[in-house]
């Protein structure tokens, strides 16, 4: 990550940091040039399928998308959306609380529910013990090593030349050691392929969900065709939107036997998502604890980070009144214009704990 970042630095980013301790190793930086604060990793085959996994369901239903961008505005302004080092939500595990929310109304379905048992799944090979990549030290080497990296490849694109002979290359081995050492991220493999057991240190994670094109006739579409009413559309986005709110401020049960599960269409019990690793809320938390689980790494809690849940689920409770008050025509009848305005407000760090959120001078993990 080091050595990425000087690379990054040496290209004219600007406000590089290099988190290489994270689960997933990343850089942060911002780029000057398209006024654009981004972040990097390598090698991260498993987030390639999380998107295209989350692009499908947004062609189930066209709401998706923008419910989603919605309810990540909301956590930015609300400033519940810093799981690294504030102790709340990342984008993803927001993100899979919506599906699921949406998969209870029927609105979606599991596409990994859906997957045919006859037809061979898809596989990331990984290893379970790959220690994180530090290969330099300090800043300073990472620049010496970037520089002489620089110069190698420079040499090796000067020697080579499209006539070049490729060498003859052996039968390809494939055995799923072979797999993993060749670089490929996603494998094709039937249930009779799967060596039992795997060979040690190395992990299956099954990939497999149905294509939105391929969705049985059973379900129902929900479409807004073109041209539609806008109102109608907006209607229908803010009642959704009022209750995935609502969903998790009153009827989600947030403990460690909970699991809110993408993959199974909706919420399960812990019994269901074996070698789920889930810690238990501590008493200041009130016992309380957000389980989102990984739809491919099935041993991962995606909200393992979220540290006060009160604090959260006060925010969800703010939320579903405001929608009420403009919805129903509740305390003095605001509207959808007031309900929006009060839900995206900016939170400051000062507010009345009346507003069902985080509370006055709590901070952002404070308890109500």
């Amino acid at each position: 990550m080091y050595l990425l970042a000087s690379v990054l630095r040496h290209h004219g980013m600007q406000k590089v940091f290099p988190v290489a301790t994270a689960k997933v190793p990343i850089v942060k930086f911002y780029d000057p040039v398209y006024n654009l604060h981004a972040d990097v990793n390598v090698g991260n085959a498993l987030g390639i399928e999380n998107s295209r996994m989350i692009r499908e369901y947004m062609q189930v239903d066209e709401r998706v998308r923008d419910l989603i961008l919605l309810i990540k505005y909301w956590a930015a302004r609300r400033d519940l959306n810093d799981s690294a080092e504030g102790g709340t939500f990342s984008s993803y595990a927001l993100t899979l609380m919506l599906i699921s929310y949406l998969q209870l109304m029927n609105v979606l379905p599991s596409l990994q529910a859906l997957y045919p048992d006859v037809e061979p799944r898809s596989y990331i090979i990984a290893r379970t013990n790959t220690p994180l990549l530090k290969s330099t030290k300090s800043k300073i080497d990472a620049k010496t090593t970037a520089a002489s990296l620089f110069t190698e490849y420079k040499t090796r694109l000067s020697n080579t030349t499209p006539t070049t002979p490729r060498p003859k290359t052996p039968p390809p081995d494939t055995s799923l050691d072979a797999l993993f050492l060749s670089g490929k991220s996603i494998v094709s493999l039937t249930a009779q392929q799967i060596p039992t057991p795997l060979s040690p240190g190395l992990v299956l994670w099954d990939v497999s969900f149905l294509p939105s094109t391929s969705l049985p006739p059973t379900f129902t579409r929900r479409t807004f065709p073109t041209p539609y009413p806008r109102a109608e559309y907006y209607t229908s986005l803010t009642h959704l939107l009022h209750g995935f709110f609502h969903h998790y401020a009153h009827t989600h049960k947030f403990n460690s036997t909970c699991v809110i599960s993408v993959r199974c269409g909706g919420t399960i019990p812990l019994s269901r998502a074996p070698g789920l690793s889930v810690r238990k809320g501590t008493k200041r938390e009130g016992r309380q604890v957000v389980v989102v689980e990984d739809p491919f790494q099935l041993d991962r809690n995606t909200a393992g980070m979220v540290k006060e849940v009160g604090a959260v689920v006060g925010e969800f409770r703010r939320a579903a009144k405001a929608f009420e008050e403009g919805i129903g025509g509740g305390g003095g009848g605001v509207g959808f214009a007031g309900a929006f305005e009060k839900v995206f407000r900016q939170y400051n760090g000062d507010e009345e704990e009346e507003d069902g959120g985080k509370g006055k001078g709590k901070g952002k993990t404070g308890v109500v």
